[in-house]
């Protein structure tokens, strides 16, 4: 679905009830909703942060924050392109007013025209007499160097600072297939099949249970060769960085 936001210019405050005209695919439309002037948002903050914080393959500014009566927005922005996982959901970051902690409604990112990626964060509203904010990055994004091989054999086997579990291996239609399980926060790289007589890159995955205690899914290997060992160079997770940035009201 195509999304986007449009600007107008201010509304009569005497107004009752407003009509928004559009066209789309060459048809005209109308709808129309009350309005209540005493009701509309106005922005009552708008404070520039500009402070950055570095992960382990990257740096994330945070720009500004937009505090109105019915939410808070922090905008960041990814300063550095990247080909690597970086996810929104490995982003536990806290907004503290006085203390306490905001509530989270969802957090996005996209992409720019030059390869960087803007990020929002939408937020519960902020105590109209808040004195102090701060931002606590408890986990961000972060990667770690493996360089493992695991034997292929059901069981469930250490990895850095985390787990992974094979649960099966087949062969069918000249491919080999395996089946792990991780934490749903973990993300393997680099990995390959180690055969007797060759080392073959993976080809694919397939879900076959996500955003569980486990996530399980399927490796796609193109061999049929006698599969020994899974290789895998690092893994991307969601890591403790407990670091926290004041925000200046003044």
């Amino acid at each position: 679905s195509n999304r986007g936001i449009g600007n107008f210019e201010k509304v009569n405050a005497f107004s009752k009830k407003l009509t928004l005209s559009f066209t789309y695919k060459e048809k005209e439309y109308e709808m129309e909703f009350p309005y209540q002037a005493n009701k509309a948002i106005s922005t009552s903050l708008k404070k520039s942060i500009n402070k950055s914080f570095t992960y382990d393959y990257g740096v994330v500014e945070f720009k500004k924050i937009i505090a109105t009566k019915a939410s808070t927005v922090i905008k960041a922005k990814l300063k550095e392109e990247t080909d690597r996982s970086v996810r929104t959901d490995f982003m536990q970051v806290k907004l503290l007013a006085d203390g306490e902690e905001i509530e989270m409604l969802r957090s996005g990112m996209s992409s720019t025209w030059y390869d960087t990626y803007d990020v929002e964060l939408l937020l519960e509203a902020i105590p109209t007499d808040t004195k102090q904010l701060e931002l606590v990055i408890e986990k961000f994004n972060g990667y770690a160097k493996l360089n493992a091989s695991i034997d292929l054999q059901p069981s469930s086997y250490k990895v850095g600072e985390k787990w992974i579990e094979i649960i099966d291996i087949k062969q069918e239609a000249n491919q080999t297939l395996v089946t792990i399980a991780s934490e749903y926060e973990v993300l393997f790289d680099e990995v390959s099949l180690q055969t007797k007589d060759s080392e073959v890159e993976l080809k694919g995955t397939g879900d076959f249970n996500d955003r569980t205690e486990k996530w399980i899914r399927t490796l796609y290997f193109d061999t049929t060769g006698t599969p020994q060992t899974l290789k895998i160079g690092g893994m991307y997770y969601m890591r403790e960085y407990n670091t926290r940035i004041p925000i200046e009201l003044d």
